[in-house]
C-alpha cells in the first residue's frame, strides 16, 4: 500500500541532483531490559493505543537495515523516539542510529512530548512496575545531540532546536516544541531564534524545510508566509495526514510502531521544482500490527456505542 502526493515548490535552479530523505516518527521504543511477558506488561498491551511495543527492537532494526541498503541522503526523526521517556530507551535507540551514521547516512532528530521530562517512565517486569530515570533536556542533548544538534550551523541553547545544512542552498530547521513550559508550543526564545535564522536564510537565498513533532501549520503564519518555508514534517498524531495553506504543506507521518508500520520517503526534485512524498511499509509483522490496531479500535469505540 502506497500513498503518494506531489507539491510544486520552487527550488534553486543550480541544484543538480534530487535529495532523498527517509522520515520516521513516533517509534515509541521501549528498551528490552524494561519489560518481559509478565502480567503487568500484558495489562499494558491491553490498554495502549495500538503500538506494537513488544516488537520495537525488530522494527527499529528492520528500518535501519533497509536504510543502510538503500542509502538515502539522510534520515529525519520527528520525535517520540522513546515509549515514555525512559533514558535507557533513548540510549539504545541512539546505538541503532549510530549504525546509520557509520554508513555515511546522517540522522537528524528532535524530541517529542513523550521524550522530555515524562512522568511515566517505567519498567514492566513480572507483576511489578516502577520508575526508571527519565530524560531531561540536557540528557537528551548528551545522548542524542550527535544527531543534528551538536554539529549544527546554528542551535538554540534553551531547546533542542537547530539548523542543519542539507545542501549549500537548502537548510533543515529542526524545531523543538517540547522543552518549553507549554508542551507543543514554541517558546518566546525559540520563536525569536527561529526568525533570526529565517532572516539569515532569506538573505542568502537559501530555502528552508522545517521539522517539528507536533503540527505547526496554525501556529506560525510568519514562518511559511514571510520567509517562504514551503514544507514542515511532523508526527505526534500517529495517523498519516497532510495540511495545506497556500504554498505551505505540513506532512504528518504515521507512527512507525502502529499499523501498518510505515515511514515516509521525501524526494526533493531539482529539475521539476517539486517534492514527492510517499509512504512505505516496513513489510514485517503486518498481520500482528493489524490485529493490534483492530483490537484497539474496537476497545475504544465499543463504550461509545453502548452509550447510544
Amino acid at each position: 500500500m502506497k500513498q503518494k502526493q506531489t507539491e510544486k515548490v520552487f527550488l534553486p535552479e543550480n541544484k543538480e541532483e534530487d535529495l532523498v530523505y527517509w522520515v520516521a516518527t513516533d517509534m515509541h521504543y521501549l528498551a528490552d531490559e524494561l519489560y518481559d511477558n509478565g502480567s503487568v506488561f500484558q495489562q499494558l498491551l491491553l490498554t495502549n493505543d495500538g503500538k506494537l511495543i513488544e516488537r520495537g527492537t525488530d522494527i527499529i532494526e528492520e528500518f535501519i537495515s533497509q536504510a543502510i541498503h538503500e542509502k538515502p541522503d539522510g534520515v529525519l526523526i520527528c520525535g517520540d523516539l522513546t515509549f515514555n521517556g525512559e533514558r535507557i530507551s533513548l540510549m539504545k535507540i541512539a546505538e541503532q542510529f549510530d549504525k546509520l551514521e557509520e554508513e555515511g547516512i546522517p540522522v537528524y532528530v528532535i524530541p517529542g512530548n513523550h521524550d522530555l521530562d515524562y512522568a511515566f517512565s517505567d519498567y514492566y517486569l513480572g507483576d511489578e512496575h516502577g520508575k526508571v530515570p527519565n530524560i531531561s533536556l540536557e540528557a537528551f542533548k548528551e545522548i542524542a545531540g550527535k544527531f543534528g544538534y551538536s554539529d549544527a550551523l546554528a542551535k538554540e541553547e534553551s531547546s533542542f532546536s537547530y539548523v542543519a545544512e542539507l545542501k549549500d542552498d537548502i537548510w533543515l530547521m529542526a524545531l523543538d516544541v517540547n522543552s518549553s513550559a507549554v508542551k507543543g508550543c514554541l517558546s518566546k526564545d525559540t520563536l525569536e531564534w527561529m526568525e533570526e535564522q529565517l532572516q539569515s536564510a532569506k538573505s542568502k537565498n537559501i530555502k528552508v524545510i522545517t521539522m517539528s513533532h507536533q503540527n505547526v501549520l496554525k501556529q506560525n503564519d510568519m514562518m511559511y508566509a514571510e520567509y517562504g518555508v514551503f514544507l514542515n514534517l511532523s508526527g505526534h498524531s500517529h495517523l498519516q495526514h497532510t495540511s495545506r495553506s497556500d504554498s505551505f504543506t505540513d506532512i504528518c507521518t504515521e507512527s512507525l510502531s502502529v499499523y501498518p508500520l510505515q515511514f515516509g520517503i521525501l524526494t526533493l526534485h531539482a529539475d521539476q521544482n517539486s517534492f514527492d512524498y510517499e509512504n512505505r511499509e516496513l513489510g514485517i509483522y503486518k498481520e500482528e500490527a493489524r490485529e493490534r490496531f483492530d483490537e484497539t479500535v474496537i476497545r475504544m469505540v465499543e463504550p461509545q456505542l453502548q452509550g447510544l
